[in-house]
C-alpha cells in the first residue's frame, strides 16, 4: 500500500501522485530537507511542519500519509507568496545537493518525477488563484508560453534581436511590450516561484513575481494601445 498527492478530492487520476510508502519517505526528505535553505514566514513554516507530519504519519502507519494540497494551512491574504515559497523548496530539492544531504542512497529517477509533479500541483493551485483574482494567468510551457484573461488566451513571443515582448491573440500581434523579458525567462524564473527583475537604471530596477507581472499585462491589454513601454504598463498596473 502506497500513498497518493493530490491537488483536491475531486482531481482526476491523471493529476495525482502515487508513491510506495520508502518514496513518500524520501520525498518529504527532500522537500524538508530543500526548505531548510530558505528563511521563512510563519505561515510557510506552517508549510513546512504539515510535510513534517506527514512523514511522522507514514513512519507509523505507512500507506496513510496522502494528502490534498487544499488539506495544507494555506491562509488566503498569503496563498500566492507561500506558494512561490513551496516552489523554491521544491525546485531546490530536485537539486543534487539536497539528495546529498539526505542519511542514505536514493533512487533520483524515480523520486525527481514526483517532485515536478508536485510542483505542477503547486503551481495549478496559485494560478487558480491569479485568476480569482481577476488579472489572468500564466501558463508556462516548455514550448510555448501563453496568458490567459477575460476568457482570451494570448501566445508570448519575443524575438533575439529585439528587448521585446509579443502577445499575439491566434495570427493577430495584440501588442508588443518595449523592454521586457523574453519568455524563457519568464519560464526559468516562475516555474520556481522566483521573480523577473529589471536593471535599466535606478528609476527602473524593479521586480516582478507572477502575480504582478500578470498585473503588468493585463494593465497593457485593457490599455487598448498596440505597443507600449513594458515600464509604461507597469505604472498603470500601479495605479489600477
Amino acid at each position: 500500500m502506497g500513498n497518493i498527492i493530490r491537488l483536491k478530492e475531486t482531481a482526476p487520476n491523471d493529476e495525482r501522485i502515487v508513491m510506495s510508502n520508502q518514496g513518500t519517505d524520501c520525498f518529504l526528505d527532500l522537500l524538508i530537507t530543500a526548505a531548510d535553505a530558505f528563511e521563512k514566514t510563519e505561515h510557510q513554516k506552517e508549510l513546512i511542519s504539515f510535510l513534517k507530519d506527514q512523514k511522522e504519519i507514514n513512519d507509523i502507519a505507512p500507506g496513510t500519509a496522502g494528502f490534498d494540497l487544499d488539506e495544507m494551512p494555506w491562509h488566503a491574504e498569503t496563498l500566492k507568496e507561500d506558494a512561490a515559497f513551496l516552489l523554491r523548496v521544491t525546485a531546490e530539492a530536485q537539486n543534487e545537493r539536497s539528495f546529498r544531504k539526505l542519511p542514505y542512497e536514493t533512487a533520483a529517477d524515480i523520486v525527481l518525477p514526483w517532485l515536478k509533479q508536485f510542483a505542477a500541483l503547486v503551481k495549478h493551485m496559485q494560478s487558480e488563484a491569479f485568476l480569482e483574482e481577476g488579472y489572468g494567468t500564466l501558463n508556462l510551457g516548455s514550448d510555448e508560453v501563453t496568458y490567459v484573461y477575460k476568457g482570451e488566451t494570448y501566445r508570448l513571443y519575443s524575438h533575439p534581436y529585439e528587448p521585446c515582448l509579443y502577445l499575439y491573440r491566434g495570427d493577430e500581434l495584440v501588442c508588443a511590450l518595449h523592454n521586457a523579458y523574453n519568455p524563457q525567462q519568464l519560464v526559468k524564473a516562475f516555474s520556481s516561484g522566483e521573480t523577473v527583475k529589471t536593471n535599466y537604471g535606478k528609476d527602473y530596477d524593479k521586480e516582478y513575481d507572477e502575480a504582478g507581472f500578470c498585473r503588468v499585462l493585463a494593465a497593457a491589454l485593457d490599455s487598448g494601445r498596440d505597443d507600449m513601454d513594458f515600464f509604461y504598463a507597469a505604472k498603470l498596473a500601479k495605479a489600477d
